[in-house]
Order: C-alpha cells, then structure tokens, then sequence
C-alpha cells in the first residue's frame, strides 16, 4: 500500500472516529440533561396560602373585628390572632374565648363574613410569574392551607390562580392542622410524590414546623406576617426574600 493512500486511510478512519467520539459525547450531554430534568420533576412543590402566595393580612383582620365585635359587642385585640396565623382558624378562636357555643358563633361569624367579601387577597408581586415558571418547568405544585378545602378553592379562584395547582390540602381534611405533619404528608401524597422530594413554601414557623416534621424540605419567605427571627428559629433549608428568588431556591433544593 502507498503512503498516499495510508495517509488517506488514516485521514478518513480518523474523521470517522472524531466524528463518533462526538456523537457519543453529544448523547452524553444530552442523557445528563434529561436526567437533569427527571431529578427536577421529582420534587413536588406545596405553598400555603395567607401571607405566602396571597396578601390577606389586613383583610383577616378585618374579618376578625367585624367578627369580634358582632359576637361580643365590642372590639378585641388582634396580636394574639396575628401571632397565630397559619393554624387553623378554629384554633385560633379558642385564645379568645373557653365557650364552645360562643367559639361556634365566632367562628361562623368570621366565616360568614369573609366568604362574602369580593376580594379575599390578590397574589403577592412576582407570584403569578413563579407559578408559570414552574408550570413551565412541570414541577408539580400543589396548596396545604389552613383554610377549608371549599374556602380556599374560593380564595385561589377569586385571585386568578386556583388552574395553577394540581392538588389543595384544607385544614378539614386531616385530624390536625398545622404544625402537625399530617397537611404537608396529604399534600404529598397528592403530588404523588414521598415527603422527602417536596418542598413546602411558608410564611409562618407553624408552615415550616409541619413541612419539617414531614420530612419536606422548607422555604421560608420573608414578606409575610411573621418576623426573620422566628422564621429562622425553624432553620428552614432556605429563605426568600423576594418571591422572584422562589424559581432559583427552588432548582437547587430539588438537585442537592
């Protein structure tokens, strides 16, 4: 065989190898992509609702000196309610008072009251935007709220962002509420998805004592009603200050 022709042997078996090792490190990158995005779409997220996804405070409390003062006669003190926020309403009624019939009336009363308002919370800045970038990104998202299954329906409907969620826990579908583990363990299964792979999004130490004792991960966000310090007490595995930082906190939670 001449030279010119090993030399152009040589020059087409290379090209083919060159061209193969390219082919393969391709294939490469493109598998550690989609194993990428398998990992991502394993994690569920859950938010809650009041003081997370929605800006509600100064309409629960509204509620409540409408509903204190119709049931009592005159007004009460919201901090003891205000320090509570994220448990179940129920729970919170009983700090005012030890009568079950007059804790019935109350909480009828704030019930019937918020039910009738038009506007029961418009989405926090940025909210509406996180919730598309993570449909985008097919995470699967779902609500564990203390509100009732059917109020909370409502409240998500009237703010234009209940077709976000694939699931809603209420707080009248486990035997105890927040900070029991039980919403964020339903809110799970929901998603189809273990404990271990959510991620559960809150305002208050109540959001994230129940996402921890699940065995979520947790997002502390920092413009809802409870103060940094007691948020960071909980030692969520993360905190927000900005719902435009969720997407990015959210990524590198679900690939650690």
């Amino acid at each position: 065989m001449s030279n010119l022709k090993r030399q152009k042997e040589n020059i087409v078996g290379g090209g083919e190898a060159n061209s193969s090792s390219s082919l393969r490190q391709r294939m490469s990158d493109v598998r550690n992509e989609a194993e990428k995005m398998d990992n991502k779409q394993s994690y569920g997220v859950l938010f809650d609702v009041d003081g997370t996804l929605l800006d509600t405070y100064q309409i629960l409390e509204d509620c409540f000196h409408k509903a204190y003062k119709t049931v009592f006669g005159h007004d009460g003190s919201f901090d003891k309610f205000a320090s509570t926020i994220g448990q179940p309403l129920t729970e919170q009624l009983w700090l005012y008072t030890d009568d079950p019939n007059v804790h019935d009336r109350l909480l009828e009363t704030y019930r019937t009251i918020n039910s009738s308002l038009k506007d029961e919370g418009q989405p926090f800045s940025g909210i509406t935007d996180v919730l598309k970038i993570l449909r985008r990104d097919r995470y699967p998202i779902g609500v564990v709220t203390s509100k009732l299954f059917k109020t909370a329906h409502r409240t998500l409907r009237k703010a234009g962002i209940e077709d976000c969620f694939d699931c809603v826990v209420g707080a009248d579908e486990t035997a105890h509420g927040k900070p029991s583990p039980e919403p964020v363990l339903l809110g799970a299964k929901r998603l189809q998805r273990p404990p271990e792979q959510c991620i559960y999004i809150g305002d208050s130490p109540f959001d994230l004592e129940s996402g921890i004792s699940a065995g979520a991960k947790t997002i502390a966000v920092a413009w809802g009603q409870h103060s940094l310090d007691v948020l960071a007490a909980e030692h969520p595995d993360a905190v927000a200050d900005r719902p435009q930082d969720l997407p990015h906190i959210i990524n590198e939670l679900s690939h650690v």
